[in-house]
C-alpha cells in the first residue's frame, strides 16, 4: 500500500492539505478503496445497495493516518451498551473527531447475546460512525452508500436467500455449480459471482449475456 496516499509528502499529511489538494488525494484514495473493499468483502449488500462494514472504514482511517480510540463504554440498566470512540491523528495524537453508538438489548439480534458481544458491537458501531461523520464523503466517492452496515436496521438487512444473491457460501456453491455445468471457466464464473451481488436470480441471464 503506497504511503504516499496517506501522507502525500513526507512533511504534510492528508489532513493538512488545502481543499484542492485534499480533493485530488481523496479521489485517488477512493479509487483504491473501491477495489480494496470489494476484494476483501468489506461491504454488505442490503436491499441491493452496498454498505461498508467497519473493516472498510478502518481501512480508510489507515490511509488517512487517523486511528480510532475507545473513550468510554457504559452499560445501561437494561443491559444495553453505549460506546464513545474518538478519532485520533496517528502522527500527533490529537483528537479530530468521534461519535457514540448504542447496541440495544431491545434489538432482536442482540436480545439474547452475551454482554461482551453487545459491548463489542456498540464499539464497532461507534467506530464506523465516527469515520462516517468525518470522512463519509470519501466512501461516497468510492461509490458506496454513506452509512455503516452495522448501523442499518435489522428489519432491513434480513433478506430471503432466493430474493437476492449476497455471496453467502451456500449461494456461491449453488451458482458456481450451475455455471460450471453451463461451461463457464473459473475466470468467467468469478465475474458472474461478482456482478450478481445484490441482484435477484432473474437477473442471472442478463449478467451471463453481458459477459459473452
Amino acid at each position: 500500500m503506497e504511503t504516499a496516499l496517506v501522507t502525500v509528502s513526507s512533511e504534510k499529511s492528508f489532513l493538512d492539505l488545502g481543499h484542492r489538494d485534499k480533493l485530488s488525494a481523496a479521489t485517488e484514495m477512493a479509487d483504491l478503496l473501491k477495489d480494496l473493499i470489494r476484494k476483501q468483502k468489506f461491504f454488505q449488500v442490503i436491499q441491493g445497495k452496498e454498505y461498508v462494514k467497519v473493516e472498510g472504514w478502518i481501512t480508510l482511517g489507515t490511509l488517512l493516518g487517523v486511528i480510532p480510540r475507545e473513550k468510554l463504554v457504559r452499560e445501561l440498566a437494561d443491559g444495553s451498551f453505549v460506546a464513545e470512540v474518538d478519532l485520533v491523528r496517528a502522527d500527533s495524537g490529537n483528537v479530530i473527531g468521534g461519535a457514540s453508538a448504542l447496541c440495544s438489548i431491545k434489538e432482536k439480534r442482540w436480545a439474547n447475546a452475551d454482554d461482551y458481544a453487545r459491548r463489542s458491537m456498540a464499539i464497532t458501531r461507534a467506530t464506523g460512525k465516527a469515520y462516517r461523520v468525518s470522512f463519509g464523503w470519501i466512501i461516497g466517492l468510492a461509490g458506496y452508500e454513506v452509512c455503516n452496515a452495522e448501523e442499518m436496521p435489522e428489519v432491513v438487512t434480513i433478506q430471503k436467500e432466493e430474493e437476492t444473491y449476497q455471496g453467502t457460501p451456500e449461494q456461491k456453491t449453488k451458482l458456481t455449480a450451475y455455471l460450471k455445468a453451463a461451461g463457464y471457466d473459473d475466470e468467467k464464473t468469478q465475474a458472474v459471482l461478482t456482478k450478481m451481488v445484490g441482484k435477484t436470480k432473474d437477473k442471472l441471464p442478463e449478467v451471463m449475456r453481458d459477459l459473452q
